[in-house]
């Protein structure tokens, strides 16, 4: 179909098609030794796939844990894990109630809650 200015529109996916064939021959134009390093990197990243979780945190509650991390010579991602799984087991065991901490999410249209932590202490 053309547009107004005489040239062809793509369909997105054809156009990812046609992208991905771009970026195959510039990767096959690579140094055989940076391919592999390509390749390792993707297999790296197919390996991560569905064990990464990205959350938005305060910046306080993001020093405390890169802290506690360095105090105990580990890495930040151990000590969150760490912290997730006790809080999860608490909550699990009913020894924390996420209901008490809910107040409402006065600026999201996704969701009718926010979480404070400071609204509520642990039982």
């Amino acid at each position: 179909m053309k547009n107004s200015d005489r040239f062809l529109d793509l369909d997105p996916a054809v156009a990812a098609v046609l992208g991905n064939g771009d970026k195959k021959r510039k990767e096959a134009a690579l140094p055989k030794a940076e391919r592999k390093s390509l390749q390792r990197e993707r297999s790296k990243a197919a390996a991560r796939r569905g064990k990464r979780a990205l959350y938005d945190l305060p910046e306080d509650l993001i020093r405390q844990i890169q802290r506690v991390a360095e105090d105990n010579e580990t890495s930040a991602s151990q000590v969150a894990k760490l912290a997730l799984t006790l809080f999860i087991e608490q909550v699990m065991f009913e020894r924390i109630e996420v209901s008490d901490y809910r107040v409402i999410a006065k600026d999201n249209p996704r969701y009718v809650y926010m979480l404070d932590p400071k609204k509520q202490k642990i039982r």
